[in-house]
Order: structure tokens, then sequence, then C-alpha cells
């Protein structure tokens, strides 16, 4: 059985005994020797306890999807390791996906942020740094797993806009602070903080700007296609999240969100993305 190659792998990249590890599954040596040869099935409780002590979910030992190298180095205390996955193609600000986990903290509690570190092999140390480095598969990724948890589009917008809440703060809310107006705040991201705060996983372009609405235009970076050998990346989940951190943007100001409307998405088959964002409530309240 799979599972059963997975918890012995991860017990040789461990350098455990048999003993040892027997005793982590709440198993005998005997017992856990006859899982090996297929004789009995581990139970779903040691699979459990053995996942809880990995910092891993039961879903990543059954389906393989472990980075041993990474099991190795958290173990040995580097909890900043990140998985391969995640190293490649890593354009993106860490404060891009934090806020996200934020999200799942306050409003699904603490356990639904830790199931999520988990499912991708990261942990609490992955985001200390809010300017590190992270791979764009990991936005990918998320988006995949909270889809699977029933979040639709509406919910991944109104987690984006969580953007602000968790920046506010910070260096990037500080940035944002610098402007004296909605007008100027949509004027700067696109023409100073983007690349520098967020990601350079998509070039932005500001194709028009007037006091109450602005247009967006963005296209895949030739460096992301590079890099994950592919035209088309990401998905609406993405973009969902993106109009949200967009429309948040008047709130480090105080004042209202703005509206984003998607009017066209390389998922719907166009050439690029184009966000009209319209901060009318905003201008009006400056």
């Amino acid at each position: 059985m799979l599972i059963t190659e997975n918890i012995e792998r991860a017990r040789v990249a461990l350098k455990t005994s048999t003993r040892d590890w027997a005793e982590l599954l709440s198993l005998t040596e005997k017992e856990y020797q006859e899982g090996l040869r297929g004789a009995r099935e581990f139970p779903e409780r040691s699979i459990e306890e053995l996942a809880e002590h990995l910092g891993l979910t039961p879903e990543n030992l059954r389906s393989g999807r472990i980075d041993f190298r990474a099991l190795e180095k958290h173990a040995a205390g580097n909890l900043g390791y990140l998985p391969e996955r995640y190293t490649d193609a890593a354009f993106s600000r860490r404060r891009t996906s934090s806020h996200l986990l934020e999200f799942l903290d306050i409003h699904y509690g603490w356990r639904a942020r830790v199931r999520a570190l988990r499912r991708f092999q990261l942990t609490e140390q992955t985001f200390a740094d809010p300017d590190a480095r992270i791979g764009f598969r990991f936005l990918v990724d998320l988006c995949e797993y909270l889809g699977e948890q029933g979040f639709g589009p509406s919910k991944l917008l109104r987690m984006g806009k969580f953007s602000a809440v968790v920046n506010y703060h910070g260096p990037l809310g500080q940035a944002f602070r610098r402007y004296r107006d909605a007008r100027e705040a949509f004027e700067g991201c696109f023409t100073e903080l983007i690349g520098r705060y967020y990601d350079e996983n998509f070039d932005y372009r500001l194709l028009h700007l007037s006091d109450d609405r602005c247009l967006i235009e963005a296209v895949p970076s030739q460096r992301l296609r590079d890099a994950l050998h592919a035209n088309r990346v990401g998905g609406p989940g993405i973009c969902a999240l993106r109009m949200g951190a967009f429309a948040s943007i008047p709130a480090y100001l105080g004042l209202p969100d703005a509206h984003v409307t998607e009017r066209a998405c390389i998922h719907r088959g166009d050439s690029r993305c184009l966000h009209e964002i319209d901060f009318g409530a905003a201008a009006r309240a400056s």
C-alpha cells in the first residue's frame, strides 16, 4: 500500500529506529512490521498521531505528497525551510498569502489555519518575514485547497480584501499612507508598490486613471511563464484574491473599499486580465 511506503520512507528520512517509530504509531514493533508486509492495516488513529507528530495531515501520508528533505529539515529545527515545490518561481512576497491564513484563523479558527499549513508542509516560521519570497505554486495550491473546502469566488474575494487588515500597520500600510487620496493610492500601487510589496508574477499596467476609477491590465510575466513552462498560469481563484486585494487599497487610508469588475480574464480565453476599479465611494469620502 502507498501509505505504508510513505510512512516507512519518512522513518528512513528521519533516521528513526523501527522501535521508536512504532511507538509514534502506538504500535508494537511487530505490529509495525506486519503493517509494512501488508499483513495488517495501520489504524486510522495511528496515522493521525504520526501525521500530528510530523506536522503533516493524514492526507499527505496517504497521497505521498511529502517533501522528505523538508521533513528532515523541519525535524532538525529548520522550520523556515521551504518544500522544493515552493522554491521554484519564487516571485511572490509572502505577505500576499499570509493574510489568507490569518483570515482562516480569525473566521474559522486556529485549527483551520494549522490544517492548511500542514497540507502544504509549511510552518508558522514560513511567514515570519512578509518580504521573503515564495513560489507562485503556493497560491495556486492554496486556492485549490480552499475550493475543496467550499470557498467560491465571492469568499475568495472577501479573503483578498483582508490584505489591508493584516498589512495595515506594516510596511505596506505605511507606504500607502504616504498618498493623499484614493486616486494617488491606486496610481502609486501600480507604478511604485506592486513589484516591491506584492509580487512579480504578473506585469501590471495602469491603462486609465481618473478621479474615481482606473483600469488595470495584468499579464503573466515572461519570467513566470518560463519558470512554470506554461503560458496560462494560476486560475480563477487567483484572480478573485487579487480583485479583493485591489478593492481593499482605499482601506489603508481609512476610506471605503473600491468595487472591482473583471472585464477580461486569461482563464476565460482572453489574452490578459483586465480589472476595472471603481473607487468613487472612497473619492467622495476623501
